[in-house]
């Protein structure tokens, strides 16, 4: 479309839950569903959703499914720790958009 600039990049605010699950952690996204992974460690954990989570948004905008309302654009909030329960973690995600 001539004349009108796309972003390059859309910045989203996840919120993504870690909590251990048996031997081994559990990593999702209570907004995005579907959006879960696992991993040996916590630390494994939040690394693999924290690679999933862009290319799962990219995933929906090239396909032209739904955002959910209320992540787009927002400030980040994160602690870090090892948990013996679930820990909600709320970070931004930068995912990039092509026309």
């Amino acid at each position: 479309m001539e004349g009108v600039a796309f972003p390059k990049q859309i910045m989203f605010k996840v919120d993504y839950v870690v909590k251990p699950d048996d031997e081994r952690y559990v990593a999702y996204c209570p907004q995005l569903d579907g959006c879960f992974t696992w991993g040996y460690t916590f630390e494994e954990a939040e690394d693999n959703i924290r690679t999933l989570i862009p290319q799962f948004l990219g995933v929906l905008i090239r396909h032209g499914d739904p955002i959910p309302l209320g992540i787009v654009e927002a400030h980040s909030h994160r602690e870090k720790g090892k948990p013996a329960e679930a820990v909600t973690f709320s970070d931004n995600f930068a995912v990039p958009c092509s026309v």
